[in-house]
């Protein structure tokens, strides 16, 4: 009935917001496109953003152009039942996020695609749970194997600590006596990893680790050049650092190392 119309609509859009994605509708004869308004939000795109088909392709990864690209034009010629694929883009803040983009087209009598109609939605903070996942399972891995070393387990900490953080370069210093030393790095060059094995990281307020020692708490220091009390100049000019993020170690309370990203 008309009136049951309304309260359908409203159940099918939170149907799909409860899964973080919302409609479009692209006229493929004309090169337009409709999204529905609670795809801005979901894809963080204003309507000025995103308002024709072009608007969307262009923010998508260069790396996932070709596979869209040919993805797509499979689905056209009629060779896949539906276009279906997972894809990086930029949002409204240039910050690259990862979308789920699926749609049927539409064909005329002659088999040709005229409409095609679908779903999108962002899908980053899956994806992250997912590297989280992997990460921890690379971990345990290691870590489960009846004669494991304790290198091993921290170089590979060391690695899913980057790529989760989405760092340049990840470091674990150990408490050694009452200094900590570099344990394991990833991303540091040889000429830095060199210089940081030789180095003696006492507890203070001079270093990331020696003040994540110290206040025995996660420490964001945004840049080193524009904190007076970082000393350790090498981290600028052999290092190449700026932005630095440091989380203790805890045993019992004591921080007996420091992960650095």
């Amino acid at each position: 009935s008309i009136e049951a119309l309304p309260h359908a609509e409203e159940r099918y859009a939170l149907a799909l917001e409860s899964i973080n994605e919302n409609l479009y509708d692209w006229d493929i004869d004309h090169d337009t496109c409709y999204y529905a308004p609670g795809l801005y939000r979901i894809l963080g795109l204003t309507p000025k953003q995103l308002a024709t088909p072009k608007d969307w392709t262009d923010r998508i990864h260069p790396d996932d152009q070709p596979l869209f690209r040919y993805t797509l034009a499979q689905h056209l010629k009629g060779n896949t039942p539906r276009f279906s694929m997972e894809l990086r883009y930029r949002d409204g803040e240039g910050r690259w996020r990862w979308a789920r983009q699926a749609g049927i087209a539409r064909r005329g009598k002659e088999g040709r695609a005229h409409r095609m109609v679908g779903a999108a939605g962002d899908i980053t903070e899956n994806k992250r749970v997912d590297e989280m996942m992997r990460a921890s399972a690379d971990v345990l891995k290691v870590m489960s194997r009846s004669t494991f070393e304790l290198q091993v387990v921290l170089d590979q900490l060391v690695k899913s600590a980057a790529t989760l953080c989405e760092a340049d370069v990840a470091s674990i210093f150990r408490l050694d006596g009452d200094v900590y030393r570099l344990a394991s790095n990833f991303g540091f060059s040889t000429e830095y990893s060199k210089f940081l094995r030789s180095r003696r990281i006492e507890v203070g307020r001079g270093t990331l680790v020696g003040r994540v020692a110290q206040e025995r708490t996660t420490i964001h220091i945004p840049d080193i050049l524009a904190d007076k009390e970082y000393a350790l100049s090498q981290a600028v000019s052999i290092g190449r650092e700026r932005s630095l993020l440091g989380v203790p170690l805890l045993r019992e309370g004591v921080p007996i190392g420091v992960i650095g990203v």
